[in-house]
């Protein structure tokens, strides 16, 4: 009886748990459109090359959510700081393509540091009233993590 009672108890409740943890953004959102998306796309990529991101149309609370850190960045003033060091130690970011739909996006693209190493990197995008609400980047993060090896020196002589 117990268990009969708990799984109803179940099956009423999950899809309740299960909406309050996909975040939609307010209810009252304008949609964007696929050109709003688009251009706060280009205008992203376009301030990973300049290293300035004050055009960059962030919603006052965007989110960054990234594969080195534990606790997301919050807000546009802190997310534009975050993203113009990233910017500095890039030697180079080359978009590779971009799958737009309704108000998310996804975007995979190449970013070279100035030690060497190109990370391809997949970035998720979730936007509000055509500005870019959140970013989740997904990338191997090793490259970071790990010092640029020196070349051997030679001891034959």
């Amino acid at each position: 009886m117990l268990r009969s009672l708990l799984a109803v108890l179940g099956l009423l409740l999950s899809p309740g748990i299960l909406r309050s943890q996909v975040s939609t953004g307010p209810r009252d959102a304008r949609k964007t459109s696929r050109a709003e998306a688009e251009l706060a796309l280009d205008s992203y990529f376009a301030a990973m090359r300049s290293q300035d991101f004050s055009h960059v149309p962030f919603t006052h609370d965007a989110v960054f959510r990234g594969s080195l850190h534990t606790e997301p960045i919050h807000g546009d003033s802190a997310v534009r700081e975050f993203f113009a060091a990233v910017a500095k130690g890039a030697r180079s970011v080359q978009p590779q393509w971009r799958v737009i739909d309704g108000d998310r996006a996804c975007a995979h693209y190449l970013y070279e540091t100035t030690a060497g190493p190109v990370v391809p990197v997949v970035a998720c995008f979730r936007f509000e009233a055509g500005r870019i609400a959140e970013e989740r980047a997904f990338f191997d993060p090793r490259p970071f993590l790990t010092p640029p090896q020196q070349p051997a020196k030679d001891t034959s002589r």
